[in-house]
This record gives structure tokens, sequence and C-alpha cells, in this order.
């Protein structure tokens, strides 16, 4: 029998998760919740789910995992109340707001024996996991710095977004699993901006912290971009994550289309969520995530107004 999956929130990203999930047989997305019961009810027709509520514990109820793709603020009460009642769960990054939140949910889920993964998807896009095997090669040589970049465009959402947590954790959780280790040096925000809307990170990485890391997120940028460099001492790579990746700039690696590749790291790493709720050695272990959310804490302590 095919695994009972429900989606908590129906926006963008819960739409890609819809989607995909309906090329994996072996699961079956059974319910849909949100809020807002009309859009909960719309979404759910528009991705053939059979079910629609506004009621948490009836959501729940009728499923046995649950991917929370709702806003960010509510991923660690709704990841947590699943939890409670013996549901796997992979819920988005961030998956809560501070590590001790997220360590709250490991003794959750080991309770009540489920499984709990994070949404990694940067790990899971091509380009960076080519990235990620030209550095394990030594082909590059030693590393010298690696400088990430992500401005977004604008966008009108009824919740706010934070630019730290969200995006900004991306980078640090690449340059975590490129390195094995990210140590956080200082997170800068703009005065101008509302809260944590665009944030400079300096961080180090690497077993003797020898790697300048450092990454700046935009949502208010008007130039929306993407462009991560890796300087090695015998070649530097170049991409946005998701459409190509250039050797010493010139030498194209990989040509992709950008919205395939995106919805491909997200169908890879549901197949593995569902795999892991069946018993196998699949996904990305919840250690990983506390450890990013350490590293996060980290960063937002000493982030102030340049």
């Amino acid at each position: 029998m095919a695994l009972a999956v429900g989606l908590a929130g129906y926006g963008a990203v819960a739409e890609v998760h819809a989607r995909r999930l309906k090329r994996d047989p072996s699961a079956r997305l059974v319910s849909v919740f949100g809020p807002n019961l009309t859009k909960a009810e719309a979404f759910a027709r528009r991705m053939e789910i059979p079910r629609a509520t506004d009621r948490l514990e009836e959501f729940v109820e009728a499923c046995e995992a649950v991917i929370v793709a709702s806003p960010t603020a509510c991923h660690f009460e709704q990841a947590r109340a699943a939890l409670q009642a013996g549901r796997a769960v992979l819920v988005e990054l961030p998956p809560c707001t501070l590590a001790a939140e997220a360590e709250r949910l490991a003794e959750e889920a080991a309770r009540s024996g489920v499984v709990l993964q994070c949404a990694h998807t940067s790990r899971y896009l091509a380009p960076y996991q080519n990235v990620r095997r030209q550095i394990a090669s030594g082909c590059l040589g030693a590393i010298l710095a690696v400088n990430y970049i992500r401005c977004l465009k604008p966008r009108e959402r009824s919740w706010q977004d934070d630019a730290l947590l969200h995006h900004t954790a991306h980078a640090v959780d690449l340059f975590l699993d490129w390195f094995g280790d990210c140590e956080p040096l200082a997170a800068l925000t703009h005065p101008k901006e509302p809260p944590r809307r665009q944030v400079a990170l300096l961080a180090r990485g690497g077993a003797a912290g020898e790697i300048a890391l450092s990454a700046f997120l935009s949502y208010s940028s008007p130039w929306p971009r993407a462009e991560t460099v890796i300087d090695g001492e015998a070649a530097a790579l170049v991409t946005d994550g998701f459409s190509y990746l250039r050797r010493n700039g010139v030498e194209t690696l990989l040509e992709l289309d950008a919205e395939e590749t995106y919805e491909s790291a997200i169908e890879q790493q549901d197949r593995a969520f569902v795999a892991a709720c069946r018993g196998e050695a699949a996904g990305i272990g919840w250690q990983e995530t506390v450890r990013l959310m350490r590293r996060l804490d980290r960063l937002a302590e000493p982030a102030h107004p340049c």
C-alpha cells in the first residue's frame, strides 16, 4: 500500500511537492491543510487531492506522513503536532527558529518512533552536487574562498520571510556539506529594511578554518540574481545553483533548465523521505538539521544593523 501523505500548505513550494509526489508510486497524497479552507479546497481540486481541511488535528489523523510546506512561522508547531500524533514529518527549511526547537522536534520523533527530516533542498540541486564531487575529488586544488549571492525578486505574500533563517540557511548548509564545518564570524542586516530582509555573513570553513566563506542574501534587491563562486588553487567554479556550472568562467560543465533542476531536487528529496518512512536508509538525517540550526543561532546572536 502506498504511503498516505498529507501536505500542510497550499503555496508555490507545496504545489511542487504535490506535482512531483504524483510521480512516486510508493506515495499517495490524501489531504491538504491550511488556515483558509477555500484556498485549501481550491488547491486540493487543482492537484487532485481527495481531502482538504482547515483543522490541523483532522488533517494529521488522515495521514501516515506529513510534509510541512506552510509559511515559515508555522513550521515548528505543525511539525510538532504531527510528530506527537505519531506521524513521520518532512519539514521545509527552516524547520524552526532556534536549535533548541530542532532538538525538541528530535525528542518528539524519538518518543513516537517516527522519521523526521528537513528539506535540505540545496544539497539535491544538480549543480551543487557536482560542486561537492569536484571539491571532494581534489581537482580544484585547495579551496581558498566561496562567495554565495542570492537576491530574490520581491514577492507579495501574506507573511514575512526571514533572510537569515531561510535562504541564508541554504548557503550555510552547503558550506557544512562541502567542507564539513562552517564557523560563523559575523552577520549584518540592513537598518532601513524590515528585520532580516537583507543579510551579509562571513564565516570560516574546513577542518582548520582555512577557507573564507561569505554570503549575501536580499529580498529587496532591484537586480534578482544567484551566483556562487568557488575559488580553488587549481581551478574555480561558478554556478547559479540551478541552470549552469562553469569552470574558470568559460568552460561549461552543466547547462540545465532551472525549473526542472529545482523540481527534480524536491522530487529526489521527497522520494528519499518516503523511502525512509518505509525503513530504508535514505534522506538526510536530522542531526544535520540540528547542526545547521546551531550555526544559525550563532550567526543570529551578533547580527546587527550595519
